[in-house]
């Protein structure tokens, strides 16, 4: 029998903090949480300004694999996040970043508004940003307070197709003073204004774009990160260049060339082939091998964030009125054995996950794990009216307990997760089948025919991390969020809608107590508990395997590979 005790030393050491929750400190005081470094479909041809081999003489290059496709470098399109962010961010990029610390920092703005630098007006509605001299975009022109103020416009413009407007449907006015002062006024305070213009849109390149969810832009985008990109063939590769004029320097390695593969498997072979540099996001279940090969130059970094895996519920009852029902919803979650899944499939280096605030500062303390207990599963089922049929599948008012559930192709780990799943679904008489696709056709947006923005699905599994330390990510939950023919605009994946739970996040948002705010989050997190919308099953980290040429490669809990690639080098 495999030993399946966890093995600590898979994961990054913190300093004594438990994976389940970074932080224990007050919030609202230093976060403090670490950076770690390492220390050892068909191809769609989008344009390009260059053609770029993934070498070149004398040149210093990384090459990074990914199973996942990047289906825009504009996030102001797309919900995604994950590798869509990071590889965003190579070249977009906005007014405030976060540090090693996970602290908010001056990206474009020299600095984060406080009350002390009288960037925050004393009723917390007014926000002034003073912007860097000099910083330029990948075409030379001058970044200035007319491009944030142009970003703000463009995400308020019915016609964009931006993926959600929340946030900046708050924003009253923007007045831009001079080329280095942007003012921000509010309609009532909002507590999450920093996370706010993480990307800032060219005015010069898109003032005169009418059909910006179609551009050429969101695929070749001109910004004022550390790199540019110069070539993206979808489904393919990717190649950036090392940008001359980013204000913190010029990158250390001249390109960075992403090459995705059609599956984790082949990301794998090709880091253990040494063909790639860098391995996006490798299957926990392969770091122990991974681990013993040092020798080999080849080493591995894992990193909590705050990332479930989950299986979330349809529910918009219109288009799966079976999951309408709580106690069916509850039943589901206690079938599933969760440990048994960290145990087999990721050797123990993982913990339950409880909801989407795992790992982070915010996470409610009180509540616990979904417990596994299938006879209970199976009391909750009969005493509804589900009586077990000829096949062991239950049925009632003749429908069977069947669904279907889909998760991401390419994925080896999550599509063994589904058929321990599926088994335990069907140990108490719940019919499973399973419906998987191409993670580009599974989070496009609405105009893409996106399955989870469009609710074609019943379940689905998938991880949806959270970018930034601040607790707010109303827009994956409120009813205004959910895409329709009518109103395309929304970042939703579940279908869900909760008039309660809309006004405790609007009420949070307006909190500038964090310790209110906290008391809010609590309540919020009570209640989605309680409701078993989403199954979740085990907190997931970033996790890559890496060749040990590869020197400075850092990553964060909340940034992804985005936090540091100019310092990225390579040891020849």
């Amino acid at each position: 029998m495999k030993d399946t005790a966890r093995d600590d030393s898979a994961i990054a050491s913190i300093d004594g903090l438990s994976r389940r929750t970074l932080v224990r400190g007050g919030v609202g005081a230093g976060l403090g949480l670490l950076g770690w470094q390492a220390t050892s479909g068909t191809p769609t041809s989008v344009g390009a300004r260059s053609a770029l081999t993934a070498s070149s003489q004398g040149e210093k290059t990384i090459t990074m694999g990914m199973w996942q496709p990047i289906p825009t470098l504009n996030t102001l399109m797309t919900a995604e996040t994950g590798n869509v962010v990071s590889a965003s961010r190579l070249v977009l990029r906005g007014l405030l970043f976060l540090d090693e610390e996970a602290n908010p920092v001056g990206d474009l703005a020299t600095e984060v508004p406080t009350l002390e630098n009288a960037g925050v007006s004393s009723d917390g509605k007014t926000i002034t940003f003073k912007l860097r001299p000099d910083v330029t975009w990948h075409d030379g022109e001058p970044v200035t307070a007319e491009d944030v103020k142009f970003t703000w416009e463009t995400i308020m413009n019915p016609d964009s197709g931006v993926v959600s407007r929340y946030g900046y449907d708050v924003i009253e006015t923007i007045d831009t003073p001079d080329e280095g002062t942007v003012v921000v006024q509010f309609k009532s305070p909002f507590a999450p204004w920093q996370t706010l213009f993480d990307v800032i849109l060219p005015k010069h390149v898109l003032e005169n774009e009418t059909d910006l969810p179609n551009a050429e832009f969101n695929q070749l985008p001109i910004g004022f990160g550390p790199f540019t990109i110069s070539e993206n063939v979808q489904g393919d590769h990717m190649s950036f260049e090392a940008f001359d004029g980013y204000w913190q320097g010029r990158p250390k390695i001249d390109r960075l060339f992403i090459r995705f593969f059609g599956d984790a498997t082949a990301m794998l072979q090709a880091l253990k082939a040494k063909e790639t540099d860098l391995a996006w996001q490798v299957s926990l279940s392969n770091i122990p091998e991974l681990q013993q090969m040092e020798s080999q130059g080849i080493t591995t970094l894992v990193v909590p964030q705050p990332n479930p895996e989950q299986y979330a519920m349809n529910r918009d009852e219109s288009q799966v009125p079976l999951f309408a029902d709580r106690e069916l919803r509850r039943a589901l979650s206690l079938a599933v054995d969760r440990q048994t899944i960290i145990d087999k499939l990721l050797y123990g280096l993982a913990d339950i996950a409880i909801n989407p605030w795992d790992q982070s500062p915010w996470q409610n303390e009180q509540l616990q794990p979904v417990a596994y207990d299938p006879e209970q599963a199976k009391q909750i089922l009969d005493e509804a009216g589900w009586a077990p049929g000829d096949d062991g599948i239950r049925v009632k008012d003749g429908e069977r307990l069947s669904f279907t559930c889909g998760v991401t192709s390419g994925n080896q780990l999550r599509e063994n997760v589904q058929l321990l799943v599926q088994d335990n679904f069907k140990q108490i008489g719940a019919e499973m089948v399973i419906k998987n696709n191409r993670s580009d056709t599974v989070f496009g947006s609405w105009a893409a025919g996106g399955i989870l923005a469009r609710g074609d699905y019943q379940m689905h599994g998938f991880s949806y991390p959270l970018t930034n330390p601040d607790p707010d990510i109303s827009n994956r939950f409120a009813c205004s969020e959910r895409a329709t023919e009518e109103s395309p605009t929304g970042a939703q994946r579940y279908r869900y809608c909760n008039p309660e739970i809309d006004e405790l996040f609007a009420q949070q948002a307006q909190e500038l107590d964090p310790a209110k705010r906290k008391a809010i989050m609590d309540q919020i997190q009570e209640i989605l508990h309680d409701e078993y919308s989403q199954i979740f099953l085990y907190d997931s980290n970033h996790s890559w395997g890496l060749l040990t040429r590869v020197k400075n490669f850092k990553i964060t809990p909340f940034t992804g590979f985005q936090f540091n690639p100019h310092e990225w080098d390579v040891e020849e």
